[in-house]
């Protein structure tokens, strides 16, 4: 995309991002099944990302995290009955940053990690304004229902499956965007060709996922979520 030199400035700037990328991950995670799903669209881009870069060690990474996020949301979907805590989301905030660092794919990561950041630029702003507003007023104002974001959507109707789908959908459209952005028609094909095969790859795990936590949790919204990953699966 673009290249551009802040010479030293890189490692104070990577400190900050990793620490505000680490708790932004940890601030998704508060709806059951929220983290794990985006966390799992993250690493199937990055995966995707990486096996094009020929990064066979964090093609295996992301590959394998992702895994764990499939094998956990099976315990995690509505109603969860396991949770990974801060010290589960606070290690994925950190691979998130991690990879992309480390491959240097310093702004492609901001795409990626788009959900995380504006999950946690709700909060500032919501935190930034209320303080605002009671020195000036006298009176604490808010612009959201209730941070961080998702809880906001919560607060205004949404359900805890919506909120899950909804997120983890503009996460594979910020791949798709980024995938357009690309410069070269042929990284563009090349990545939607690697990006509808993963899709149509992970659809039969993701049924049994679905299911599988239906069973185990004895939930009667059995038929909905089959109903819903086949008709993802069809398009």
């Amino acid at each position: 995309f673009v290249r551009f030199d802040i010479r030293w400035f890189y490692y104070p700037v990577m400190v900050l991002v990793i620490l505000y990328l680490t708790n932004a991950v940890n601030l998704t995670d508060g709806v059951d099944g929220l983290c794990g799903t985006v966390t799992l669209v993250a690493m199937l881009i990055f995966t995707l990302i990486c096996s094009r870069l020929q990064m066979t060690s964090y093609t295996l990474f992301t590959m394998a995290l992702a895994g764990g996020c499939l094998g956990f949301l099976v315990w995690n979907l509505h109603p969860a009955k396991c949770f990974m805590g801060d010290t589960g989301s606070m290690f994925l905030g950190a691979a998130v940053a991690s990879v992309g660092l480390a491959t240097h794919q310093h702004l492609v990561l901001i795409l990626v990690a788009l959900v995380y950041i504006l999950e946690a630029l709700s909060v500032m702003i919501q935190v930034t304004y209320f303080k605002y507003t009671k020195k000036k007023y006298g009176e604490g104002r808010r612009i959201f229902k209730m941070t961080p974001i998702h809880h906001h959507f919560e607060m205004s109707g949404f359900s805890e499956y919506k909120i899950v789908i909804t997120f983890s959908l503009f996460g594979l459209i910020a791949g798709a965007v980024l995938a357009l952005a690309a410069p070269g028609a042929g990284w563009v094909g090349e990545f939607g060709n690697l990006f509808v095969g993963a899709l149509k790859g992970i659809a039969p795990v993701l049924v049994f996922v679905i299911v599988a936590s239906a069973l185990a949790q004895g939930s009667s919204k059995l038929d909905r979520r089959f109903g819903t990953v086949i008709w993802l699966y069809m398009l």
